[in-house]
């Protein structure tokens, strides 16, 4: 531990040399953890300043004789004092939480960041184990903050964590040895940390590049297999659909009339007494990034503006527990004639990790696929509940697929809202910027939306212009337009398919439309973007509200940004792709009754003749909201019979042990009476107003915590694939450490061979020979060295050391040229040196002593020429 006063240079230079990259690679760490913070209304400036301010401060304190603990003391208790403060300053439960929460996270930063402090003023071995902590703390944040597993994308992420980590315990080793700092010394630092970072990062780089052309190979696969597909739907490995995540313009397009899914969409406007349904699109991926060279829009990887795309698993929600993105919620509903509607989903032929729901869904809760049969017979394999704030406004744009007079005039009405809207003013311009920038086509679009947007100023006057553009009729009054699913090649191949589309054959499908609708729209300068799902069509009349959904409703269409209206769907795709099938729907299931109560959780006891079973809840959603479990409560379950759902059909309730994983869910009736707590010290009180025992009529036994897809093999999950990347990467770094002795050593031993001025051969032989008798343990201490050629190494190896040293100083100190002999001495001398002390040594213990990453380190700071 170092107490000792030192000298403000040599605090300087480790608040320059250790602390500042200190603080670099926190602030690398906490931009990417901020994202996972910002809904508490934290930001990453803040933190950054926090950590930088409370580090410099504690090193600067604990680098004198100043006590940490009645220091660390004071700091914990006045952030204690604040703490209840808080508590006591805010009003309203939300303000106190989100303020109490923010107060919580910055104090805790702070903390730690004396700590930091502290460790690397008291401490001299304190870098070893710190950068082991940044390390294994840099791949847990990767893993919660993206879903991004790409090599090259981990190699980035993870190279300065790497080289920081290196960099760390290497600088700290030659700053805990000095005493004080002169201008020479820093010189020689800042040589030595740029020679150590460019040594580090030649594999780094190398590995980088190798990694790069194994990407982009696996991507010009990936894109050829691409273009091969001919449909906008593709089969998983249990032969169940689901929408690309890409969309590319094809001269033909393939379709099938699988049955997918259907739904339930509580969405109706009333109309003479009656309740007229009002269809919405499912959407299943918003599209952003283009590629002009294969002509594919696809996600965007890495969006600089948040995405409004809720899209959960419900394969592994389990059942009756849900998932809420409260975000997307509270920003959505700021919006003008947005309401939240519920939708049932119902998933026969759709693969079960897809979730699709119209715009802007926020919520999504799994339920039994048919209450009235066993799991294994259910016609479905999946169902979930989800809710949307689903826009009024949308239903103006079915132009195409909506027949009703009422809902046609219901149409005008809402449209003539969005002809208020003058500009964009007032809209971020990050978010504008991103949603209108320009596509790279041919000048040719550019100046078709000028010719035909030229004259409007409103945005909805824009679109309107774009929209009777696709609706236009030659002097015969047919459509210029029309829809088609083989709209063919141009005759030139260096044309492309777009342009071709628009300016020559005007035929084709969804994708044709919805391509050059966003390039004609972002070049007015309205922000759209290129969603992908599924079109409605409200086929029967028998059941309102039912909608059936085929494959070959995979659909693509626009949407639109309107100010205090938010996102809405835009689609000018012609009618014959609106046309209804001539196929009737089915009967559609029965509506599952909502949940008052979700338990999931293990059993602790079961008592079969009064059909009690106790549980230790892991997960618990009362009237859809999830509330905290602590480890103390457990739960008392009454069940009506004496037998169990499973995911293998009925089993008895005596088959239930201990430990099995169960799912109830208790429905309307003495529990729907009682209210939710509305902070988590009421908490008690709930659980205390429960009725005891609670009776429940769903009972399912699980056969592991998280529900997969019924008959899907088990895959790899993100942190699964990662640990095996973090592995391979944290294998490659052991390698490169290992490797760096023995590079050193060959680096060494060609410049002593190298054919250069006798003077500068000199010092690379001595500092050659200085390495190697290092790496074998051979440290002169307290000698001069001739005295340690003549009564260390000589004695031992008989290498005429000693005449090679006197030469060496000779050529150092010495204004007299060497002379022939000495010269000629050189030339033998690193070749019969390297040989015998090599030999002197067994060779396991060569092998050991050239993969001693501490005796290389050493020896940079410990040798002086």
């Amino acid at each position: 531990m170092k107490t000792q006063k030192i000298s403000i240079s040599l605090l300087l230079a480790n608040l320059v040399f250790k602390v500042g990259p200190t603080i670099l690679i926190i602030g690398f760490i906490l931009d990417l953890a901020s994202q996972n913070l910002a809904q508490f209304g934290t930001n990453f400036f803040t933190q950054f300043i926090i950590f930088t301010i409370g580090v410099c401060i504690s090193f600067a304190m604990y680098s004198y004789q100043i006590r940490f603990t009645t220091t660390f003391l004071i700091l914990f208790l006045l952030a204690y004092f604040v703490y209840k403060l808080i508590n006591n300053v805010f009003v309203g439960e939300f303000d106190l939480f989100f303020a109490v929460i923010r107060f919580a996270l910055y104090a805790c930063l702070f903390l730690l960041s004396w700590i930091v402090g502290y460790g690397f003023a008291r401490f001299g071995r304190f870098a070893i184990p710190f950068a082991i902590i940044i390390f294994s703390l840099a791949g847990f944040i990767f893993i919660r903050s993206t879903d991004q597993l790409t090599s090259v994308y981990i190699i980035s992420y993870f190279s300065p964590i790497l080289l920081y980590c290196s960099y760390i315990i290497y600088i700290n080793e030659i700053l805990r040895k000095l005493q004080t700092v002169n201008k020479k010394i820093v010189f020689s630092l800042v040589n030595r940390t740029f020679l150590f970072i460019f040594i580090l990062l030649i594999p780094f780089t190398a590995l980088f590049v190798f990694l790069s052309v194994i990407e982009q190979r696996v991507q010009d696969h990936l894109r050829q297999k691409q273009n091969e597909n001919l449909s906008l739907i593709e089969k998983d490995a249990n032969g169940r659909f689901d929408i690309q995540n890409f969309i590319k313009l094809l001269p033909e397009l393939q379709r099938n009339e699988e049955t997918l899914f259907c739904a339930y969409i509580k969405n109706f406007i009333e109309h003479k007494d009656k309740l007229v349904p009002m269809p919405v699109h499912f959407r299943r991926f918003i599209l952003s990034q283009y590629d002009p060279g294969s002509e594919t829009f696809q996600i965007d990887a890495a969006p600089p503006i948040e995405s409004d795309l809720f899209s959960p698993n419900p394969a592994q929600i389990p059942m009756y527990l849900s998932e809420r993105d409260t975000n997307i919620y509270r920003i959505s509903k700021g919006y003008k004639f947005r309401r939240p509607v519920e939708i049932i989903v119902f998933l026969k032929n759709l693969s079960g990790k897809s979730f699709v729901a119209p715009n802007i869904a926020y919520y999504c809760q799994r339920i039994p696929e048919n209450p009235e049969t066993e799991f294994r017979h259910s016609m479905f394999h999946l169902a979930y509940r989800c809710s949307s704030m689903v826009s009024d406004l949308n239903l103006s744009y079915f132009v195409y697929n909506i027949k009703d007079p009422f809902l046609v005039q219901f149409q005008q009405q809402r449209e003539s809202l969005l002809h208020q809207i003058e500009d964009y003013s007032g809209v971020d311009s990050s978010f504008l910027a991103y949603y209108t920038k320009p596509m790279e086509c041919d000048t040719m679009v550019q100046q078709l939306a000028n010719r035909l947007t030229g004259s409007a100023t409103k945005p909805m006057e824009k679109l309107n212009r774009i929209r009777s553009y696709f609706e236009s009729t030659d002097g015969n009054g047919d459509r210029i337009f029309s829809y088609s699913l083989a709209p063919g090649k141009p005759s030139d191949p260096d044309q492309s398919l777009l342009n071709y589309f628009l300016f020559e054959n005007h035929k084709g499908y969804c994708s044709y439309y919805a391509f050059a609708t966003l390039f004609l729209l972002r070049a007015a300068g309205i922000p759209c973007r290129i969603v992908v799902g599924f079109n409605t069509f409200d086929r029967s009349n028998r059941n309102p509200g039912w909608y059936w959904f085929y494959a070959d409703q995979a659909h693509a269409w626009i949407e639109v940004f309107f100010p205090k209206y938010g996102w809405l769907d835009f689609d000018t795709t012609p009618s014959a792709e609106g046309e209804e099938p001539p196929r009737p729907d089915p009967t559609p299931p029965l509506i599952i009754e909502r949940s008052t109560l979700a338990v999931f959780g293990r059993i602790k006891r079961v008592h079969p003749t009064s059909r009690e079973v106790e549980i230790q809840p892991r997960q618990l959603s009362f009237k859809d909201s999830p509330l905290p479990c602590p480890t103390n409560v457990s739960l008392v379950l009454k069940t009506d019979s004496d037998s169990v759902n499973s995911f293998a059909g009925r089993i008895p309730l005596l088959k239930l042990r201990e430990d099995d994983i169960v799912l109830a869910a208790s429905h309307k009736g003495e529990i729907d009476q009682i209210q939710p707590p509305t902070t988590n010290r009421l908490l008690p009180q709930w659980y205390n107003a429960l009725p005891k025992p609670i009776p429940v009529r769903e009972f399912i036994l699980m056969p592991k915590i998280g529900i997969k897809d019924k008959q899907t093999p088990e895959k790899p999950i993100l942190g699964e694939k990662f640990g095996q990347s973090a592995m391979i990467i944290l294998i490659g770094f052991i390698v490169i450490i290992g490797l760096f002795p023995g590079a050193c050593y060959l680096y060494f031993y060609t410049k002593a061979k190298s054919k250069s001025k006798p003077a500068n051969r000199a010092y690379f032989i001595y500092k050659f020979s200085s390495y190697l008798l290092n790496m074998y343990g051979y440290r002169r201490v307290g000698q001069t060295a001739l005295e340690f050629a003549r009564n260390v190494i000589d004695p031992k190896f008989n290498l005429a050391y000693e005449k090679f040293t006197q030469i060496f100083l000779k050529s150092k100190y010495s204004k007299s040229d060497l002379t022939a002999d000495e010269v000629a001495f050189f030339d033998s001398f690193p070749k019969t040196f390297n040989k015998k002390i090599i030999r002197s040594h067994p060779k396991w213990k060569t092998a050991l002593n050239f993969v001693n990453i501490v005796r290389a380190v050493r020896f940079f700071y410990k040798f002086k020429g």
